[in-house]
Formats: structure tokens, sequence, C-alpha cells
């Protein structure tokens, strides 16, 4: 079904092929952070519709980007798939906190939580799992995976943070960030997975993946079982996220039909199919909306109906 949702478009300026979106904290107020193809950085004051910030140093596009806390401030990680970087931004202060250098293209970032502190994972063109702990800038690189790793993100199994990633040939390893091991290996349908997000269902914690074919999938990482799969995308889907919508726990997608759909990952029920004007690439929520970064900018659905 279609559902009646406001949204509207950010005036991006320069910024197309939004590969990235997050919700970030500035002056008490929810913010949005975007990363694009113009390798610029950009901090988005929603409520008043401007832009806040701009943060410049990638040399090439910008392919993800995560939040993270560094020595207990709040900052945030772009990953720079064209210059082989990885940036730290102190975005309150508008720079550049660290650069950490990559052995290849690095297209999906991530934070993961090592012994109560923040670790970055990337997920390397190269078919490793980079992993550094933001304190020193040590990286240590996680070998397993057979083809180029385009998603990663955090997923909890039996009660630990682990680091789920995902490669180009529906292979996603589920690793232990503390000692290196790969716990667990999940294979789905043949080619690429796009993206990845942890997914609760009946106080369960689940893993839901975006993949070519069109389909939705939600697995189990502890018994390495699939759950379900969401059908109703009428092409390859690149974007997933959860949300949260009047205490619902909810699961929004987005393909190259360019439909937004909203889903109950329990019941596998699809609740809404937004047109979101343009192809997804990447999804998050902050407050109550869902931005969708886009080839052509950023699209911004309002959840509250």
């Amino acid at each position: 079904m279609t559902s009646h949702y406001a949204a509207n478009t950010l005036p991006a300026g320069d910024q197309r092929y939004v590969r990235g979106v997050c919700a970030v904290r500035m002056d008490g107020r929810d913010m949005l952070a975007s990363g694009a193809s113009d390798g610029t950085v950009r901090i988005w004051d929603l409520g008043a519709g401007e832009q806040r910030a701009i943060l410049l140093g990638h040399q090439g596009p910008i392919s993800d980007l995560c939040r993270v806390t560094v020595e207990g401030r709040d900052m945030l990680a772009s990953a720079g798939g064209g210059d082989l970087t990885v940036r730290i931004w102190d975005y309150s202060a508008g720079k550049s906190h660290s650069v950490l250098r990559c052995p290849d293209m690095v297209w999906g970032v991530c934070a993961v939580n090592v012994h109560g502190q923040d670790f970055l994972a990337g997920a390397c063109h190269d078919a490793t799992v980079l992993l550094w702990d933001l304190a020193t800038g040590n990286r240590t690189a996680l070998d397993g995976h057979q083809h180029p790793v385009e998603s990663v993100c955090p997923v909890a199994v039996d009660g630990r943070e682990m680091v789920a990633s995902a490669d180009l040939n529906a292979t996603v390893l589920i690793w232990d960030p503390a000692t290196g091991e790969q716990r667990a290996t999940l294979r789905g349908q043949q080619g690429p997975i796009w993206d990845m997000c942890p997914v609760a269902v009946d106080g369960r914690d689940l893993l839901a993946w975006a993949d070519e074919s069109a389909a939705v999938r939600i697995w189990d990482p502890a018994a390495g079982t699939q759950r379900a799969v969401l059908r109703g995308h009428g092409r390859a889907v690149h974007a997933v996220c959860p949300v949260t919508v009047h205490g619902d726990r909810l699961l929004a997608s987005g393909g190259d039909d360019q439909m937004v759909r909203i889903w109950d990952p329990g019941s596998g029920m699809c609740v809404a199919t937004i047109p979101c004007q343009g192809f997804p690439l990447a999804a998050c929520q902050i407050g109550w909306s869902l931005a969708i970064g886009r080839i052509t900018g950023i699209f911004m659905i309002d959840l509250d109906y």
C-alpha cells in the first residue's frame, strides 16, 4: 500500500550521490550529517531547514558516515572511497581530528564497542574488514572474505556486540572485535549485499540486509538461520535501517524502484510504501524523520503519521 507521508527535499547544493547519512547532536539538538560524491561532509539543521557546516578534507567521493566516540567526545567518521582515507571529525568544532590511512577503498564504516571503548570497523575493497582502535589509531585487518566487502554494522550475539560484514558475493561474516575471531558465516542468494543493519524482533537481536535480488532478508546471527525474506521492491535494494514509530520497532528499506518501504520485521508485512523521487543509497532515522541519501540529494520523510 502507499501511505501519505509528509516529505521534502533538502537543498543539498552540489551534493549528489549521497551515500552516507547519520544523526548527530549539536548544541543540544538532533542534526543530520551527510557525505556525498563531491567529497564534502555537511551538517544540516533540519528544524531551520539550513546547512550548519561544511567539513572539507576528502579528495574524492565519500562512501559512508557513522557517529563515533573518541576519548569521551562525540565525533563523526567518514569513509573516503576515492582517497583511501577515513577521517575522524570533531564536527561541533568544524575541524578534522585525525586521518586514518587505508590500504584500499573503504565502502562502509561503523562504530563497535570493545571493552567499553569505541572501535571503528571498515568494509574494504581488498576483501578485508579493517578494525581501528580510535584511542591509539592502531589498525587490524580481519581476513575471511573472498570478495570485496561492501558493508559493516554492529550486531549483538549472545549479549555481546559483534561486527557483521557483507561482501559482493552474498556472504556475511560475524566477527568478535575483541579477539578478531570469525564467529559465523551466513550465506544468502548470489549477488551483492549492499547494506545491513541490526533489527530487534520480539526482544531478539537480528540482522537485516539489502541485496541485489530485490529482497530484504532477516537473519538470526546467533542461530545462523534466515528468519524471513521481505519482498515488495521491484528492483535491487540498496539501503536498510531500523526505525521506531510510536514505540513500534520497524525497518525501512530503499530500492532502485525509487520506493521506500516500511516493514514490520516480526510479521514481514509492509506497512507503508513511499515514493522517494530518486534512487536511494543510504538511510537513517533522525527524530521523527527518515533521511534518505539519493543520487539526487537528500529526501526527508516525516514518520509522525
